[in-house]
């Protein structure tokens, strides 16, 4: 997001805020969500050359990480990006970032027009892109009282399970707009 931008939009306006981030990570294996109807304490243990350090596995009330035999577990050795996209509105969050943004600019005197500026006044409030919660910091440090999600839309949600080697990248966009 510009600041620039933010700066010239109308303080009163009402604003569409949308977030679009990932998780990038490598060496994953996984299964797709074929069904929600999985009794997980019927399922076998997952064998240990598909367990990871990080990820999302599926367990069984012994927490135990269990898979569906009835379907390919599938392997990518890459970079496999899981993405994520929240949209909420609110009609105080541009003039509340507005005063934010003009603190910052007070305090720092960053380069305004320098296209990482974005990212460093996202660490100067305390946040970054690539957390799920950026947009609920983000009022919770302007102090915004208004946020409403309108939609969340996860591509966990595809996955059974997977399992990873490590997150190599997190990241995201924020976009807001006037309506």
């Amino acid at each position: 997001m510009d600041l620039n931008k933010i700066l010239k939009m109308n303080p009163k306006s009402e604003c569409k805020i949308t977030y679009d981030g990932y998780y990038r990570w490598s060496s994953v294996y996984y299964q797709l969500k074929e069904s929600n109807d999985i009794d997980v304490n019927t399922l076998p243990l997952l064998d240990e050359k598909y367990m990871n350090e990080a990820g999302d596995a599926l367990y069984n009330n012994n927490q135990e990480e269990v898979y569906n035999p009835n379907q390919e577990i599938k392997h990518e050795n890459t970079f496999f990006q899981i993405p994520w996209r929240y949209v909420y509105t609110s009609k105080s969050l541009i003039g509340l970032l507005q005063k934010k943004i003009n603190e910052f600019i007070d305090e720092e005197t960053p380069d305004i027009n320098d296209e990482y500026v974005f990212g460093e006044f996202l660490e100067w409030l305390g946040t970054s892109l690539g957390t799920r919660g950026a947009i609920d910091d983000i009022a919770y440090f302007l102090k915004c009282k208004d946020l409403n999600q309108i939609l969340q839309q996860d591509g966990e949600d595809e996955y059974l399970w997977y399992t990873a080697a490590q997150m190599e990248e997190e990241g995201g966009e924020i976009i807001i707009e006037e309506l």
